[in-house]
């Protein structure tokens, strides 16, 4: 694996606000940890190809499916809308656990989440990477523990916090992700529902420990709204009974500047912004943008080996209509890892590409299942002419065969060389994996 390169800090300057001088001294020193709520996973695609979703979406997903699988009645449906517009998502989720039960709640949690089939993003990676005092998630899923791994090449320790003991207690332990809402492994641990948070409000003890880490350190939330009651019941006795600024991470322009006046003299809060130039993809890419900002800030040099590459490289992708959700499944999960795509891409009602040439693009991924298709000879580019134009243009072409084993006829006869990943029918953020490390390796920058 080749070695990163520390970038220009100007670099950086078009993306986030610049680093805070209190942030990186906080995290060099080993004073700062870190709160990741749930946009930090909102980048992560399940097989149901839809983004890991925040409080809101997971609970109109689950009413949804509920009242699509008959299990509720068209009258509670609308009930459960209205508390929705309403922010109600504890009592919602409370009235589901009583109507569902707490298994098939469970179930339908492990079906969005994914745990078998989500990869870590390089934004966990990064977190993994930095020197945090301990991280705290009131996520269910797994990624920043495994990223920890896979960057550090060693476990840490991952607790929940009726685990945890007192502050005093914990912060013996030199590293810890601190799991605050439950974990999809323990599903008794989860807190979703009205009842689970009014326990939450009474544990005395789990308040005081999730407020002496405020209290005592500084707290950089990413992906985290500030509107978790035991979080901002946090916020709030630091701001009373101690004297560190924290820092909240957000999309440019999500807060007024009364907001952010009101969040930094009141509650100690520094609004730290990026921009987002692809809302509707839920990406967010620059939260990676500054994460690695503050990285080459924070520990004066490049990130470590561990952490992957992102892959730049500009890609044209085909696949026949039948598989453009695949085919969108697939873009998202290489446009999150640095990828370009090409408005030669096509998502036309026919398998064509959109452009008349490859101009610009460095590889042409070729989707299909093994069926046989029947190239429109009007299109304005078909994959035949493509192919022909990639060995022309030396442009990498690349097959992801997803449930099937022969290769395609066409690849045989117009990219005889082109390699084949072969992924299941459904395939996951895994099974892409070992796609992103070919092309990392083959497609240097």
């Amino acid at each position: 694996m080749s070695e990163h390169r520390a970038r220009d800090p100007d670099a950086y300057q078009h993306y986030t606000d610049p680093v805070p001088e209190g942030l990186a001294e906080a995290v060099s020193s080993g004073d700062c940890m870190l709160l990741a709520g749930a946009g930090l996973s909102r980048a992560c695609l399940s097989r149901t190809r839809e983004p890991l979703p925040d409080w809101r979406g997971l609970l109109d997903a689950l009413v949804d499916w509920a009242a699509h699988s008959d299990l509720i009645t068209r009258a509670l449906w609308d009930e459960l809308r209205q508390l929705l517009a309403k922010q109600a998502y504890a009592v919602v989720a409370q009235e589901m656990i009583d109507r569902l039960g707490e298994s098939e709640v469970t179930r339908y949690l492990d079906e969005v989440f994914d745990p078998n089939g989500l990869s870590p993003s390089r934004r966990h990676e990064i977190i993994a990477a930095l020197p945090f005092r301990a991280i705290l998630t009131t996520n269910y899923d797994n990624l920043i523990e495994r990223a920890y791994v896979d960057v550090n090449r060693r476990q840490t320790h991952v607790l929940l916090a009726e685990q945890a003991g007192t502050y005093d207690e914990l912060m013996k332990d030199p590293h810890f992700v601190l799991k605050l809402h439950g974990d999809l492994a323990q599903p008794s641990s989860i807190i979703l529902g009205s009842r689970s948070y009014i326990r939450l409000g009474v544990e005395r003890e789990r308040a005081d420990l999730v407020s002496g880490m405020f209290r005592n350190h500084s707290v950089l939330m990413v992906g985290s709204g500030l509107s978790d009651p035991d979080v901002v019941a946090a916020v709030n006795s630091s701001a009373v009974e101690g004297n560190r600024t924290h820092y909240l991470l957000c999309r440019r322009d999500e807060r007024n500047s009364v907001e952010k006046r009101r969040l930094l003299d009141d509650q100690r809060v520094r609004v730290i912004e990026y921009v987002d130039y692809f809302p509707e993809y839920h990406l967010h890419n620059h939260v990676e943008t500054f994460l690695e900002a503050l990285y080459q800030k924070a520990c004066c040099g490049p990130l470590p080996l561990g952490v992957r590459k992102e892959i730049r490289t500009v890609f044209c992708l085909a696949c026949p209509p039948r598989l453009r959700v695949d085919a969108d499944f697939l873009r998202h999960y290489l446009f999150r890892e640095g990828g370009v795509v090409s408005r030669a891409d096509t998502q036309a009602e026919r398998c064509r590409l959109t452009s008349p040439d490859l101009r610009g693009v460095r590889c042409l991924i070729f989707l299909a299942d093994g069926e046989p298709d029947v190239w429109d000879p009007k299109s304005a580019l078909s994959l035949p002419e493509a192919l022909r134009l990639a060995a022309e243009g030396n442009v990498r072409v690349i097959c992801v065969l997803a449930g099937a084993t022969d290769r395609p006829p066409i690849l045989t006869e117009l990219a005889p060389f082109a390699p084949v990943f072969r992924v299941p029918r459904d395939f996951s953020e895994v099974s892409l994996e070992l796609l992103r490390a070919y092309i990392e390796q083959s497609l240097p920058l």
